[in-house]
């Protein structure tokens, strides 16, 4: 289904990579500590079309040694119309990005239970801030650099 001129539309979301490593001696006692690491990419694709890929690695806080868990990494592709107003890099970062993140939760969250582990739900996530925080690096990157 081709987008009209002012909207935007999933064409297609799929996993693209995935490692899961249960812990060795994981005894799963008390509530498991964790580290969330989360990283967006937009590529252009030719005919209005972009991909954002989003990544998303988990380790477990063991003490002062963080142990890494998983690492996922999801895209989607959207199919714009030409005068969608959303500015595109602002959409893939943010918007794309939270229409991504419910599925990664749910492929940890399944493979933590396959495991035999605690279940591992990742919290929710402010894309906007996120992206806010990460524009914010690169400008005083640049004005660095």
């Amino acid at each position: 289904m081709a987008a009209s001129n002012t909207e935007i539309h999933l064409k297609d979301i799929y996993l693209s990579s995935s490692s899961f490593q249960r812990p060795k001696n994981y005894l799963g006692e008390g509530e498991d500590k964790l580290s969330i690491s989360i990283k967006t990419a937009k590529d252009d694709l030719p005919n209005r079309q972009l991909m954002t890929t989003l990544s998303v690695k988990v380790a477990l806080n063991k003490g002062e040694v963080k142990e890494e868990l998983a690492a996922i990494e999801m895209q989607a592709i959207f199919e714009y119309g030409e005068q969608f107003a959303i500015p595109l890099e602002n959409f893939a970062h943010v918007n794309a990005a939270a229409i991504i993140y419910p599925f990664i939760r749910e492929h940890l969250a399944n493979l933590s239970m396959k495991a035999n582990m605690n279940r591992i739900l990742l919290p929710p996530f402010n894309f906007v801030a996120f992206h806010e925080r990460n524009k914010s690096e690169e400008d005083n990157e640049q004005n660095l650099g």
